[in-house]
């Protein structure tokens, strides 16, 4: 027989489990109330602070959010700054970007205009009330072509050619710019006009026999626009730049021409500080290297800067002995590019 524990116990010196099973649910029922206790003053304690902090809450987004008093702004866009002296902003706008910057020259919004916008030439701002802003325009302002940068403040705010070799070719739409400035002091809405210019050009060169070997039998010629620049600020003033090429689409047998090569540059406004030479080769060799817009300005219709703003397209035309033999500006929309477009439209110098 077994000495030492009674029949009956184990060894963790309980006589049986039922009974420490049945002091534990003694012990858990006389804890329960507590706990409930506990569960009643903390859910209490949490609606008491909810009904306290939500108001607050509400209260600080309405005064931030809804207290401000607003004003409604209402710029109509026109774009008549053009050799046909109308309105042209329909014909011309596919998208635009709206940048408002406060008097401290910090963004405050920026936005596209939306189709609606665009049809009714007419930009709707909602800001608050008793300060003065910048509103700034620009006119397919494309991603793919042009890069805006540093638009969160108002002296940075740039707009480019994008180009990641320092060569820019293709068509750029014509890039529109206008900025003004307001005060929303008055409880009324403000209405402004916001004229625009365009930012872009177009320039055509027309070689006359290249295309018939006269010149260097079997020689290609190439042309480019070469120089720095093309950066312009929140005011479409100019800005320093890097080194840029522009390079031209070219047209074999330029029509209206006898064996003509034309070459049509895209590229950004033109300005009398501007550094960029058109650059004539045959081959390795430099037949031709001038500043462009020293020789636009030879013409006597494009003798200032406002008139380089006015005009769009540039017209050149080279005997086969690289004489410069035609000068001339068109407007924006020329409905054809052929030898007898230019001599048709005003203010022109038939050298």
């Amino acid at each position: 027989m077994f000495r030492g524990r009674p029949e009956g116990r184990f060894r963790s010196g309980c006589r049986t489990g039922a009974q420490p099973r049945r002091r534990v649910r003694e012990a858990d029922e006389f804890k329960k109330p507590k706990r409930k206790r506990r569960v009643l003053k903390c859910s209490f304690f949490i609606r008491v602070l909810l009904f306290f902090a939500v108001p607050v809450l509400v209260a600080g987004c309405s005064e931030k959010e809804r207290g401000e008093p607003r004003a409604s702004v209402l710029l109509h866009l026109s774009y008549t700054f053009n050799t046909e002296e109308r309105d042209l902003f329909s014909d011309v706008a596919a998208s635009g970007d709206v940048l408002v910057y406060r008097g401290d020259g910090t963004l405050l919004e920026h936005r596209a205009m939306t189709p609606r916008e665009i049809a009714a030439a007419a930009v709707q701002l909602s800001v608050p009330r008793g300060d003065s802003y910048t509103a700034v325009v620009w006119v397919n302002l494309e991603r793919e072509l042009y890069a805006l940068r540093d638009e969160h403040l108002l002296s940075t705010m740039c707009v480019e050619p994008l180009s990641r070799t320092g060569y820019v070719e293709g068509v750029m739409p014509e890039l529109l710019h206008g900025a003004c400035a307001f005060t929303t002091a008055a409880e009324a809405p403000l209405e402004q006009s916001l004229p625009l210019r365009s930012l872009t050009n177009r320039v055509t060169v027309i070689l006359d026999g290249a295309m018939n070997w006269t010149r260097a039998a079997g020689t290609p010629y190439e042309l480019q626009i070469a120089g720095t620049g093309g950066v312009y600020g929140w005011d479409a003033g100019p800005l320093p730049g890097r080194g840029l090429i522009y390079l031209p689409g070219y047209t074999p047998d330029f029509p209206g021409y006898d064996k003509a090569l034309g070459a049509t540059f895209h590229l950004l406004h033109l300005t009398p500080e501007d550094d960029f030479r058109l650059i004539v080769f045959n081959g390795p060799d430099i037949i031709y290297n001038q500043p462009l817009v020293g020789v636009l300005m030879q013409n006597p219709a494009i003798d200032s800067g406002e008139e380089l703003w006015r005009h769009g397209f540039y017209y050149l035309r080279f005997d086969s002995n690289m004489e410069l033999v035609y000068n001339g500006a068109m407007s924006l929309h020329p409905d054809d590019c052929g030898a007898d477009a230019p001599r048709t439209e005003t203010k022109l110098n038939n050298l």
